[in-house]
């Protein structure tokens, strides 16, 4: 019997695709089903945190002469639970899921959800994709709908593209002599046309601002991208696309957020420095 991946409640609202059977930790009862979710709002153009608002669990009565539904308050196998969210922001924009428990709750499954995954891609993630947005989102229609090899195939081919300008952007989160190290390796990198050999000579120096807990996003791609899919199942190579989706979006989002800081920062001192000049 295959295994079922265990993964959190949360991962399991937010990111697994439709039909996908899951291990997820359950309360007991409906009332203490309480986690909230942050995603895309369209009405604030941004991610938000959505709040858990109605929840029930339909439970109809065959044996009654009119055709009546009653709501259970126990998760229990076998049943239907029903989720309604609504963005903690704006309270205008709602997203709705369902998902089946399985037998003895081995497993939960999701059959339902709405709106359907979307593919909007936020602006600082704009600015380093450029022409291969068009790459992403198909990646991002592939792995929602479980086709791993193909979301593997398209995330591959991002990173292949602009693997070059990401590692160029590195430099300025750091000074010194780990600075001057990971520049040395640059240069070694401008003369290799293969990406896997790129990220080899540079995923050991990563400045620690880019390694959460020792966690390193380059070696994780490195590591995604050394694996042979053409022995592997939709759902292996999903697990691979995933891995490289999260840390390139990790490194992206550290990178340009740390230059901005910087910027501000900088520009804050200086403007502190020319008034003090003055006095």
């Amino acid at each position: 019997m295959k295994e079922i991946k265990k993964i959190s409640l949360l991962e399991f609202l937010e990111e697994t695709p439709l039909y996908t059977k899951c291990c997820v930790e359950l309360p007991d009862k409906l009332d203490e089903f309480n986690v909230s979710i942050n995603k895309f709002c369209p009405e604030c153009k941004e991610k938000r945190t959505f709040i858990l608002g109605n929840k029930y669990i339909p439970q109809i009565d065959y044996f009654s002469l009119v055709n009546i539904t009653r709501t259970l308050r126990t998760i229990e196998p076998n049943c239907t639970v029903f989720l309604y969210y609504v963005c903690g922001s704006c309270r205008k924009f709602n997203r709705s899921f369902s998902f089946f428990v399985g037998e003895n709750k081995e497993y939960i499954q999701k059959i339902g959800q709405y709106p359907a995954f979307d593919i909007t891609i936020e602006k600082h993630l704009r600015e380093i994709l450029g022409k291969y947005i068009d790459f992403y989102q198909r990646g991002l229609i592939c792995e929602y709908n479980s086709y791993g090899i193909g979301a593997f195939v398209y995330y591959r081919r991002i990173i292949e593209e602009i693997i070059g300008n990401l590692l160029n952007s590195i430099p300025e989160l750091m000074t010194g002599e780990e600075k001057q190290k990971y520049e040395e390796a640059l240069e070694k990198v401008k003369n290799t046309k293969q990406t896997q050999e790129k990220i080899k000579l540079i995923k050991d120096l990563l400045p620690s601002i880019l390694m959460p807990e020792g966690f390193n996003p380059l070696k994780t791609i490195y590591d995604m991208l050394s694996k042979g899919i053409h022995s592997k199942t939709d759902e292996e190579c999903l697990d691979y696309s995933r891995a490289i989706r999260k840390s390139l979006i990790f490194l992206v989002e550290i990178i340009l957020r740390t230059k901005k800081q910087n910027k501000e920062f900088t520009e804050s001192m200086k403007k502190l420095l020319e008034k003090s000049r003055k006095i």
